[in-house]
């Protein structure tokens, strides 16, 4: 599907904002929190899922691990302002049981697509001197426990592709940053830690709270950050 936004259809006080990943557990916290203060909303989500309608939100079905489809994606967007890319994923295993599958899908979603959407956006702000690219990356890269090899390692790899990619466009008054959640308190992960205590665990909504915080002028000073988010675990 291609976007398509007129020309003048922003006002001065409303921003425009990239959200992938909008029908996640995160993504939908990131997107209600945008919503609500007021910024018109380009919400990305996969292909095959069907989203609700909402005023303000325009949805796009977008396969992120296809790169051109990626660029080509952003190419036609106007007067992006910021760009947060919540879409990832994650399988555990140990590196002799970790399949050449597992690995392939784990260093699209997390990496691949991550630096396509960077690769994508980065034109347009570029150009227009401004804006802020913001990833979800993890804690696991700084302290991964067993079994998360793999995807500490395509987590990592944004890292280093956020942190380099913020000296390249600090200069054109682009920002880049990425925090580093532990585990968030989603569905999914009380299924799969039945016996956890997810009152430790971070919440969607302050996540998506500091995310949309580093979107705003106060954190102009912040780029080329990795920001752990742990909770109290």
């Amino acid at each position: 599907m291609t976007p398509h936004v007129a020309a003048g259809s922003r006002t001065l006080k409303h921003r425009r904002v990239v959200i992938t990943g909008a029908t996640g557990s995160l993504g939908q916290s990131v997107l209600a929190r945008f919503h609500e203060a007021g910024d018109s909303i380009i919400a990305i989500h996969s292909p095959k899922q069907k989203v609700p309608a909402a005023e303000g939100v325009e949805w796009f079905g977008l396969d992120l691990t296809v790169r051109k489809s990626v660029i080509d994606f952003f190419s036609k967007l106007e007067d992006v302002d910021a760009v947060i890319h919540c879409a990832g994923g994650f399988r555990f295993g140990n590196i002799d049981a970790m399949s050449a599958e597992d690995f392939k899908f784990l260093n699209e979603v997390n990496f691949e697509s991550s630096y396509s959407v960077a690769t994508g956006a980065i034109p347009a702000m570029r150009k227009r001197k401004t804006g802020v690219l913001l990833f979800v990356s993890s804690k696991a890269t700084i302290s991964p426990a067993a079994g998360m090899s793999a995807y500490a390692a395509t987590k990592a790899a944004v890292n280093a592709m956020v942190t380099s990619l913020a000296e390249e466009v600090k200069a054109d008054g682009v920002r880049v940053n990425a925090v580093l959640p532990s585990v968030i308190d989603t569905p999914a992960n009380r299924k799969a830690m039945p016996h956890a205590d997810p009152s430790k665990w971070v919440s969607p909504d302050d996540l998506a709270d500091i995310l949309y915080d580093l979107t705003l002028s106060k954190a102009r000073s912040i780029t080329g950050a990795l920001i752990p988010v742990t909770g109290r675990v």
